[in-house]
């Protein structure tokens, strides 16, 4: 039912509309419920993705001002071109910035898409000018949507909700020490300056809180995922059908469940006819190249990366499906979003996991099975149970539907109207003393 009175929400996201981003389809699923409720959204975001139709002037594609911005974006406009043409079209694109591009690099050696902050912010303020909106909704994985909406709401005086798909302090892992402070000076501003921090798990906002010390409050809301269109039970074919859908890269990769799988089929040579395991998404070169030197081909395939539409009906003909954490410290505070696909999926699910308990209980609640990423023979008993039971014909576990989008959405308007309530008490309290 939609509501009477619309409230008017900015909604600052680097990544929306880009199909295959985790962190975008957290943001597309949730636009179309908040609609529906009652929110009428003014979303302002990054050039990587087209803008939706019937969104008119409401959908703002903002790009970088930075010469490592620019860059990136080319980068991702031209990704799906074939390899000679993208070199070249990159090539002549990005040749006249490239002195300011290795400037930038040398001096900051911050994430490209930093810097977006700037035109983001400048963009929000020039959207809030006329006073319509209530709230500022920053989310979309990179910090600089936070830190354009910090300076937004600063400026305009309006209540912010921030949230994150992987806590901010992890975005500098991995680069120069002044990344990692920037990193860790963005969190401390978010805790301090938002109403309300959103995570995915009550370990990283516990985490947060204790690092931050902030006055914003955390609050938990699982993202959850669309039901898909196409439901019911599989047939068994001739092989178990083993599949991962997402990206494998860095500290995300295949090599444990690739020799889990070849201990398997050494012990139980059956299973080297009946078992295939399909990789869906992007890939890196060391992952690509370890399923190159697989010693039964057959029993191992690359599919690459497909539209979101695809990879949804691919994971249907699944009879067991994947879900690969990265073996890393993030793992342990965040949950990879196509967990709640797979549940909506009605399909087996195997999770490699690292750490993360919250992420096993919803695994085991939901009747599936899970496994440390970095344990070998565990991985190979899992399959091997797995393949007991295909062979029996009892593969197999209901649809779970305790996470949607739609949930997340409403959650998160109702956590917006008690905030809300909550700051304007507050603001009445310190008018009366």
């Amino acid at each position: 039912m939609v509501k009477e009175s619309r409230e008017h929400w900015l909604v600052l996201s680097y990544w929306a509309n880009v199909d295959g981003m985790a962190c975008s389809h957290h943001i597309d699923d949730r636009l179309k419920h908040l609609a529906r409720l009652g929110v009428e959204a003014e979303v302002i975001t990054g050039t990587c993705g087209p803008r939706p139709g019937g969104w008119g002037r409401r959908w703002h594609r903002v790009p970088s001002v930075t010469a490592t911005g620019y860059q990136f974006e080319v980068r991702q406009l031209t990704r799906r071109l074939r390899k000679p043409w993208r070199r070249l079209v990159r090539l002549l694109l990005t040749l006249p910035v490239l002195p300011l591009y290795s400037m930038e690099k040398h001096v900051a050696r911050l994430h490209s898409t930093f810097w977006w902050c700037i035109s983001a912010a400048a963009a929000g303020l020039w959207s809030t000018r006329n006073g319509r909106h209530e709230l500022i909704y920053s989310t979309g994985g990179e910090m600089s949507a936070h830190v354009a909406a910090a300076l937004v709401a600063r400026v305009r005086r309006l209540p912010w909700i921030a949230e994150m798909q992987d806590p901010i302090v992890y975005q500098g892992f991995g680069r120069s020490s002044f990344s990692r402070y920037v990193a860790r000076r963005v969190e401390r501003l978010v805790h301090s300056e938002a109403a309300a921090v959103v995570y995915v798990t009550e370990t990283a906002a516990h985490r947060a809180k204790l690092r931050t010390n902030g006055r914003a409050r955390c609050l938990v809301i699982r993202p959850g995922a669309e039901p898909l269109s196409r439901l019911g039970a599989r047939e068994r074919g001739s092989k178990m059908q083993v599949m991962h859908v997402g990206t494998l890269r860095r500290d995300r990769q295949a090599e444990t469940l690739l020799e889990a799988l070849r201990r398997l089929a050494v012990r139980l040579p059956e299973a080297r006819d009946e078992i295939k395991v399909s990789l869906i998404g992007r890939m890196d070169g060391p992952t690509r190249r370890a399923m190159e030197r697989f010693p039964w081909p057959n029993m191992v395939t690359i599919v690459g990366e497909v539209g979101r539409d695809l990879a949804h009906a691919e994971t249907m003909e699944a009879d067991l499906l994947l879900l690969i954490q990265h073996n890393s410290p993030v793992s342990a505070e965040t949950i990879p979003s196509k967990l709640y696909e797979y549940l909506l999926s009605g399909r087996p699910v195997l999770g490699l996991i690292h750490h993360n308990p919250e992420l096993e209980a919803l695994l085991v609640e939901a009747g599936h099975e899970c496994a440390e990423v970095d344990d070998v023979p565990g991985i190979e008993r899992a399959l091997e149970r797995a393949h007991e039971r295909w062979r029996k014909g009892a593969l197999y576990t209901r649809p779970s539907l305790p996470y949607t989008a739609e949930g997340a959405a409403r959650n998160l308007i109702e956590w917006s109207c008690c905030l809300r309530g909550s700051e304007a008490e507050e603001r009445r309290e310190r008018g009366n003393q």
